[in-house]
């Protein structure tokens, strides 16, 4: 099964993803994956704050929503895949290998 983030609400500031990539999440559960931290402005926040997370963390990570305000997808990726379902913000698969 694929581990599913779907945005809830577009964030009041841009949120720094840098660090959501499958390699970095496969194998843990969905509570350990809400609890992981992004950066959203100023503030760090878990990703279940700006996230509904769904599904199992295997090689694929699916992201949903309108993410424009979200940087750094699938930055530094070096296996798995990552499928965004709406629009991105900046950095998008930034040095993936």
């Amino acid at each position: 099964m694929t581990l599913t983030l779907t945005l809830r609400t577009v964030p009041a500031a841009r949120v720094w993803a840098g660090g959501l990539v499958p390699g970095r999440v496969q194998g843990l559960g969905v509570s350990e994956v809400a609890s992981l931290p992004v950066r959203c402005g100023r503030d760090t926040l878990v990703v279940g704050e700006i996230f509904e997370v769904a599904g199992t963390a295997d090689e694929q990570l699916v992201l949903r929503g309108d993410l424009r305000r979200v940087d750094g997808i699938g930055m530094a990726m070096e296996s798995g895949r990552v499928l965004v379902e709406g629009g991105c913000g900046h950095h998008l698969g930034a040095r993936m290998s």
